[in-house]
């Protein structure tokens, strides 16, 4: 479920052509960027972080989702951005919950864990979860909307990562947010059919 940073580069890439800036020089030098540091993105020669990633999909008005994984709409609109859905707000909702009682239940805090996430290990964490949620979009012929499924995928994201996890925590609350996710949209769809009928 990797993306490499070759290939994130070489998307970025793309991105930053397509958003009119022709030479590396014009997008480094308008967003003050260090040049020698954004080559090594776009070459695969340096990983990522997220934070730095979600800021130049902002500036090249590219999709994250796409970015990260080659799926879906390469570009998004300023329109695309704006607007969330119910079943969304309540899948994260219950997901936040989930995992806050999750770990009460396990006498666990991520703070407390001497072993925390490497941060290098953002791309693939982000890669994990978005590759996840679109699996249950199709498991559940759900149109895949890219601005809900970007929304949705960095609030489970900033969730993981806000708990402070050991590697192995992670690998857990993915898991839950995915089986959470599943089940909100199984609930959602079964209410709106019986409601529809």
């Amino acid at each position: 479920m990797k993306s490499s940073p070759e290939k994130i580069g070489l998307r970025l890439k793309n991105s930053r052509k397509h958003a009119g800036f022709r030479t590396l020089s014009s997008f480094t030098h308008k967003y003050k960027i260090p040049k020698s540091t954004y080559t090594q993105y776009e070459t695969g020669k340096r990983n990522i972080g997220v934070e730095t990633l979600l800021k130049y999909c902002e500036y090249l008005n590219t999709n994250l989702i796409w970015l990260v994984t080659g799926r879906g709409s390469p570009h998004v609109t300023n329109e695309e951005l704006i607007g969330l859905c119910e079943e969304q707000h309540l899948a994260i909702e219950d997901f936040m919950k989930f995992t806050d009682d999750s770990f009460q239940q396990n006498g666990t805090t991520g703070s407390q864990s001497a072993n925390k996430i490497d941060r290098n290990s953002d791309i693939e964490l982000l890669t994990t979860i978005t590759i996840r949620v679109y699996d249950i979009y199709a498991e559940l012929n759900l149109t895949i909307n890219q601005k809900k499924l970007m929304f949705l995928v960095i609030n489970i994201y900033n969730s993981i990562i806000s708990k402070k996890p050991t590697p192995h925590e992670v690998s857990m609350l993915v898991d839950i947010a995915i089986n959470t996710l599943r089940t909100s949209y199984t609930h959602y769809n079964s209410n709106n059919k019986t409601q529809s009928c």
